[in-house]
């Protein structure tokens, strides 16, 4: 039984994983920092979602 859940659980987590890169998109862009500050960190989502 435990060894049947393992199984389950790896086949399930690489089944997730390969189609999560199924709806990766293909983006580009373009940061254009026009102050005096250098930018250490940018944080960007999709329009609607509510984590980063």
């Amino acid at each position: 039984m435990r060894k049947s859940l393992l199984v389950m659980t790896a086949a399930a987590a690489a089944f997730v994983a390969a189609s999560s890169t199924g709806f990766a998109y293909d983006r580009h862009v373009r940061i254009v920092n026009r102050t005096n500050y250098t930018m250490t960190e940018l944080y960007a989502s999709n329009v609607g979602t509510n984590d980063w």
